[in-house]
């Protein structure tokens, strides 16, 4: 609906919201993986929650998606195979449980890790780290 980015001001409008309200709105969807709250060009302090998958947001992580990031390269060996149970990344990564494989969704998503085999019940998910780069994650 909004393939150019979403501002506070639209929320306010559209919703009928004081300001503070609308950008809390804003960074929950950033935090979720919804789009990123990125900095406007127009405007040096103005925010904008750009969609997933544009250009602007492709190569940004939400805190949340970067310390899982920083948990699977710790977790990873030197071919980048990481096999661990999802709750034990989370520990690693120290981001709530339920929410683990969110953020592993939104990175593979994200051309981040790939799913090599998925959890069988049995055995733990395998996750290849396409990105080695610690620079690239921040």
């Amino acid at each position: 609906m909004y393939p150019n980015g979403v501002t506070s001001k639209i929320v306010q409008e559209r919703y009928e919201l004081d300001y503070h309200n609308a950008v809390a709105i804003l960074r929950d969807l950033g935090d979720t993986g919804a789009g990123a709250w990125i900095k406007s060009g127009h405007h040096v302090s103005a925010k904008i929650l750009m969609p997933p998958g544009t250009p602007e947001t492709a190569s940004i992580l939400a805190p949340n998606q970067a310390a899982m990031m920083q948990a699977l390269r710790h977790a990873c060996d030197r071919d980048g195979i990481v096999q661990l149970p999802v709750k034990e990344l989370a520990r690693l990564a120290r981001v709530p449980t339920g929410s683990a494989p969110q953020i592993l969704l939104a990175l593979e998503r994200k051309d981040r890790i790939m799913l090599s085999r998925p959890s069988d019940g049995t055995a733990p998910p395998i996750y290849q780290v396409l990105e080695q780069s610690k620079e690239n994650a921040l």
